[in-house]
Formats: C-alpha cells, structure tokens, sequence
C-alpha cells in the first residue's frame, strides 16, 4: 500500500475518527474517545477509513487532489500511535506513506517515521458488516431519500450547520449526564439533557431542510467532534433507532442510548 497524502488532512482524519470529547463511561462523566483504530482502504486514489464497534460506525473519505494513490491496499493502525509522528511534518505539504512488512513508513523531506500497524482492527468484524449496511448511504445536498438501515428505515430528517449543533451539545455537556436526547417534531428539533427539574439543559433549533415524521432519541458522546468546521450536516432518526448523521465527505452512525 503506497500514497501521498497532504499531511494536515490524514492528521484530521485520524483525530475525527477518534469521536474525542467528553464521554459517559463507567468511571462517570470524564474525557475520552469511542476508540483509537483505525481501518484504511486505499482504491485508486479515493482512501477511505473506518472506525467502530458494535455501537457505532465512523466512515471518512479522502479523495483526489488530496490523495494520489500509487498502490491498492488496506492497513489497521492505532491513531494514537501515528498522531505524533505527523504532527513533526509540515501540515500543508504531502507526507507519503508506504504500509509493508508489518510497518508504516511515513516519509516527508529529510523526515522518515516508522511504526507498527495492527494485525487488524480490533472491531473489523463489526466495521465490515457496517461497510455493506451503509454502502447506498451518501450525502445529499438538500434531503431527498430515507434511508433504509438493518431491515427498517429512517423516518425522519433535517439539516443542521456544524456550529448550531456543536453548540447545542456543548452547552447540554455542562448538566454532566453524557446523555442527550433529541427531539424532532416535524419542524424544529431540540436537544436536552437533565438529571433533575434543577439541573437542565435545552435549546431549539430551526433547521434549513426537514423531510418526514417527527422522532426522539436518547444518544451518547460527543458526536459534533467527528465532523468539521462549517459542514452542513444531515441527521436521519426514527424512535429508538440509531441515529445516523451525514455530511459531505463523512458520515457517522450511533446506537440509541437505552435506559435512564
């Protein structure tokens, strides 16, 4: 496996798949991530990368001008191991990369870097079920279709920008619950999160697009932090569902949050 690839862009694409943030976990409310590998697959010069498990899928795609692709191939490598090398090279120029022999070979002037991949992602199983499960899932400029997932469909979808959402989020993470729930009516959707009538937080938001019917949803982690700094986003949701966000070049998928 063999590419070049703009430095700064391969390093915010490990960092997105990450999902970093605060997170619930069994220690409480605290910073974390949703997993560090990460599964690669260079076609041509299109490179896709996957993260994920039984709970959630994270899919990025890097293309042309971005990616000259030299040699097919695909790799699992841990994120958290890679992220320091790229950060000595210059972000705007390409590194290249070559993937042999059980190594990364991360190459950019006189700099070289050499790491470990992984045997496989820990999750692959998981990660290619999803890969075929979502394969008719693309991006729409303005919503148009409902997607079909695991046998049902989505029934519900509106349009958010990364900032609105992001925001809104944030400001829910202040309750300290880790859990948020969302709540479409058609129109409008809010996102809240609370432990008691005292401790609370909500705000409504008016989306650029909405198709089909109204839905709630209980969901965990810090979802804005997969997406990007100006992204039009497209969220699809039914009751008790996974809840499925789509933007240009990514696209994230997260079981419901079941329980108080």
């Amino acid at each position: 496996m063999k590419f070049r690839i703009m430095n700064k862009a391969l390093e915010d694409a490990l960092t997105s798949l990450m999902v970093k943030g605060k997170h619930l976990t069994s220690a409480g409310f605290s910073t974390g991530n949703l997993g560090t590998e990460v599964y690669v697959k260079l076609t041509g010069h299109e490179l896709m990368c996957y993260n994920g498990d039984g709970t959630f899928m994270a899919r990025l795609k890097i293309d042309n001008p971005i990616v000259e692709g030299i040699e097919d191939g695909l790799v699992s490598i841990n994120a958290e191991t890679i992220l320091p090398y790229l950060k000595t090279f210059d972000g705007s120029e390409n590194t290249h990369i070559v993937v042999s022999d059980g190594c990364i070979t991360m190459s950019q002037g006189t700099k070289k870097a050499v790491c470990p991949v992984l045997t496989a992602h820990r999750d692959l199983e998981s990660i290619n079920r999803m890969i075929t499960m979502l394969s008719h899932i693309n991006y729409e400029t303005t919503l148009e279709s409902l997607f079909n997932f695991s046998n049902s469909k989505f029934e519900g979808g509106f349009v958010l920008n990364y900032s609105n959402f992001k925001e809104a989020i944030q400001n829910c993470e202040l309750v300290k619950t880790g859990i948020y729930k969302l709540d479409f009516d058609g129109t409008s959707v809010s996102f809240s999160s609370a432990t008691t009538n005292q401790n609370s937080f909500s705000d409504t938001l008016t989306p650029t697009g909405t198709l089909g019917e109204e839905a709630t949803v209980l969901f965990s982690s810090p979802l804005y932090s997969f997406f990007d700094k100006g992204q039009s986003l497209n969220f699809y949701v039914k009751d008790e569902f996974p809840l499925l966000i789509v933007a240009e070049d990514r696209l994230l998928l997260k079981a419901p949050h079941i329980g108080g």
